[in-house]
């Protein structure tokens, strides 16, 4: 979840994002290796763009797809999981 709560990132439709998508659309036939390379390209430019575009929130809400923190009550839970604790 992004640092405001939100688990999604809301990307304003633009003329660049419109051109981007009708790109991918173009991009049907080729060699797997080719195809494969030029979805990585196109995956980079997406997000150079989208940094570029949004900034530091868009950046704060990429790094949270990766963090794995724990809740503290996760984390007591998780300790005590072999101890022999009693709901009293």
């Amino acid at each position: 979840m992004a640092k405001d709560g939100s688990p999604y990132f809301i990307i304003r439709n633009d003329a660049y994002i419109i051109s981007y998508l009708n790109s991918l659309s173009t991009i049907s036939e080729g060699p797997t290796v080719f195809m494969e390379n030029l979805l990585a390209v196109k995956f980079e430019e997406l997000m150079l763009y989208l940094l570029q575009k949004y900034g530091r929130k868009f950046e704060i809400y990429l790094h949270s797809l990766i963090v794995k923190e724990k809740s503290q009550f996760k984390k007591i839970v998780e300790s005590q999981i072999d101890s022999n604790l009693k709901l009293e």
